[in-house]
C-alpha cells in the first residue's frame, strides 16, 4: 500500500475546508476525505471509523544505495542485451507484435483462453551480423525468431548438403568460392543468408533427402529456407554486394508455385543489377577469377531464364568486355558453350527478326554448327559422348520449345 505524507502540518493546513489529497481508504469506500480535526495521523473519516489511514506521518526514508552498473562489453560492435530488456514480458493479443510471436505456432497449439503471449529475450544473432542488427525494430527481430531465420540444420546435415552443392551444382555453375566458403563455415563466420541459399539449392537434389531435417520434404525445406533468406535480406543484414549477387543468383534457381518463374526472374534481375553496379562486366587490368566466373554464370542463368520464360535477356554480349574465363572445369566449360549457342537461338526469336532456314545450319555453311554437331561433342568437353548429347539435347530442346 502506498504511503502519502502530509504536505504540511500547521494551522493554515488544518484550517483548509478540503483535504490536500484523499487517502486510499476513502477512495475505495467512495467517501469524501475530510481534513483531520483532532489528530494529525488520520483523516476525519478514518479517525471516526477507527481504521488505519494512508495519510500518516513517516520518517525520512534511508538513502538508497545505487546498484552497481553491469560491466560494459569489451567490443562495442558486439553489444549484448541489457538485463532490463532480456526479461520475459507479456504481449497482449491487441498488440500487433503478438502476430509475429505466434506466427510459427499451429492454430490448435494456441489456448483460446489466453489473451496474449510471453515474449522471451531477443533471439541470439550470429556474430557476423550483430553489428547490422542494432537498429532493427524489436518486433522484426521477434518475427525473425518466429520463423527461425538464424536456425540452421545440424552440423552433420549441413556438411552433407554443402558437399552435394559443390559436387553437383557449383561444378557446373561456380557461384560460390568453395575454399573460402568452407573455411568461413568452419569458423562460424559465413554469411547466414548465403549459407541458407546454398542449403536451399542443395536440398532439391535427389541425394539430399537423407540430410534434410526429420519430417521435412525437399519442397517444404526449400519453401521455409527461402522465406528465411527473404526476411534476412529485407532487413539489410547482408551488406557485401558480391555476396548479395551470389545469394540472389542462388535464389533464382528456386522456383515454387504458379508465380515461381516470376519470382526467380526477379531474383536474377536483382543479382544482375548488383553485378552491373560492381562493374563485373567490364575488363580490368587485374581480374578477380571468382568474380569473373560469377559474371558469366549470371550470363548463363540469364540466357536460360530468357529461353524458358520467353523474356528479354538482361545481359547483351555487346555491353560486356570482361573475357570468358579459360581453364575452367569441364562442366562449366560445357555450360558456356551451350549458352553461347543458346544466344543465337534467342536472337532468332527477337521481334523483327527475318532470318529463316536456321534449322539447316551446321552443314559447313558459314562455319556455323548445327544441333547434332554441338550435342555430339561431349567427348570434347571431357564428358562421355552419350551423356554430353543428353545434356546438350535437353538444353537445346528447352530453348527451342519455349521460343514458340
Amino acid at each position: 500500500m502506498a504511503t502519502v505524507v502530509f504536505a504540511a502540518n500547521n494551522d493554515h493546513y488544518r484550517a483548509r475546508k478540503r483535504i490536500f489529497r484523499a487517502c486510499q481508504q476513502c477512495k475505495r469506500r467512495r467517501r469524501r476525505c475530510e481534513p483531520p480535526f483532532e489528530n494529525h495521523d488520520r483523516c476525519a473519516g478514518c479517525a471516526r471509523d477507527g481504521i488505519a489511514c494512508s495519510l500518516v506521518l513517516v520518517a525520512n526514508p534511508p538513502p538508497s544505495i545505487p546498484n552497481p552498473s553491469p560491466p560494459q562489453p569489451v567490443n562495442p560492435g558486439l553489444a549484448t542485451i541489457s538485463p532490463t530488456t532480456s526479461r520475459p514480458r507479456f504481449v497482449g493479443d491487441l498488440n500487433p507484435e503478438s502476430v509475429f510471436l505466434t506466427s510459427s505456432a499451429l492454430p490448435q497449439q494456441r489456448d483460446l483462453t489466453e489473451c496474449g503471449v510471453w515474449s522471451s529475450q531477443t533471439p541470439e544473432i550470429p556474430s557476423p551480423h550483430r553489428a547490422h542488427t542494432q537498429n532493427i525494430p524489436r518486433t522484426y527481430l521477434a518475427y525473425l525468431d518466429s520463423i527461425g531465420a538464424f536456425s540452421l540444420p545440424t552440423a552433420r546435415s549441413r556438411e552433407g548438403l554443402i558437399n552435394i552443392f559443390f559436387t553437383s551444382v557449383n561444378s557446373i555453375l561456380p557461384l560460390v568460392h568453395e575454399s573460402v566458403f568452407r573455411v568461413q563455415h568452419a569458423d562460424s563466420t559465413v554469411s547466414v543468408p548465403l549459407l541458407h541459399a546454398v542449403l536451399l539449392v542443395a536440398g532439391r537434389h535427389p541425394a539430399a533427402s537423407k540430410h534434410l531435417p526429420p519430417g521435412a520434404s525437399a519442397r517444404s525445406f526449400a519453401a521455409t529456407t527461402a522465406e528465411k533468406v527473404s526476411a534476412l535480406l529485407h532487413i539489410g543484414i547482408e551488406r557485401d554486394r558480391v555476396t548479395l549477387t551470389r545469394i540472389h543468383a542462388l535464389l533464382a534457381l528456386h522456383s515454387e508455385g504458379p508465380g515461381g518463374n516470376e519470382a526467380a526472374s526477379l531474383q536474377l534481375s536483382t543479382a544482375i543489377h548488383h553485378a552491373y553496379s560492381l562493374g563485373l562486366h567490364l575488363n580490368r587490368t587485374v581480374i578477380n577469377r571468382e568474380e569473373q566466373e560469377l559474371w558469366w554464370v549470371l550470363w548463363i542463368l540469364d540466357s536460360l531464364q530468357a529461353s524458358l520464360c520467353g523474356r528479354p535477356v538482361g545481359i547483351r554480349r555487346e555491353d560486356v568486355s570482361v573475357p570468358i574465363p579459360t581453364n575452367t572445369t569441364t562442366w562449366f566449360d560445357a555450360s558456356l558453350r551451350i549458352t553461347d549457342m543458346l544466344a543465337d537461338v534467342i536472337a532468332l526469336y527477337r521481334p523483327g527478326n527475318t532470318s529463316v532456314g536456321w534449322e539447316n545450319r551446321g552443314n559447313g555453311k558459314d562455319g556455323e554448327r548445327g544441333v547434332g554437331e554441338v550435342t555430339s561433342q561431349g567427348g570434347g568437353w571431357g564428358v562421355e559422348g552419350s551423356r554430353g548429347r543428353r545434356i546438350g539435347g535437353r538444353k537445346w530442346g528447352a530453348a527451342t520449345a519455349s521460343g514458340g
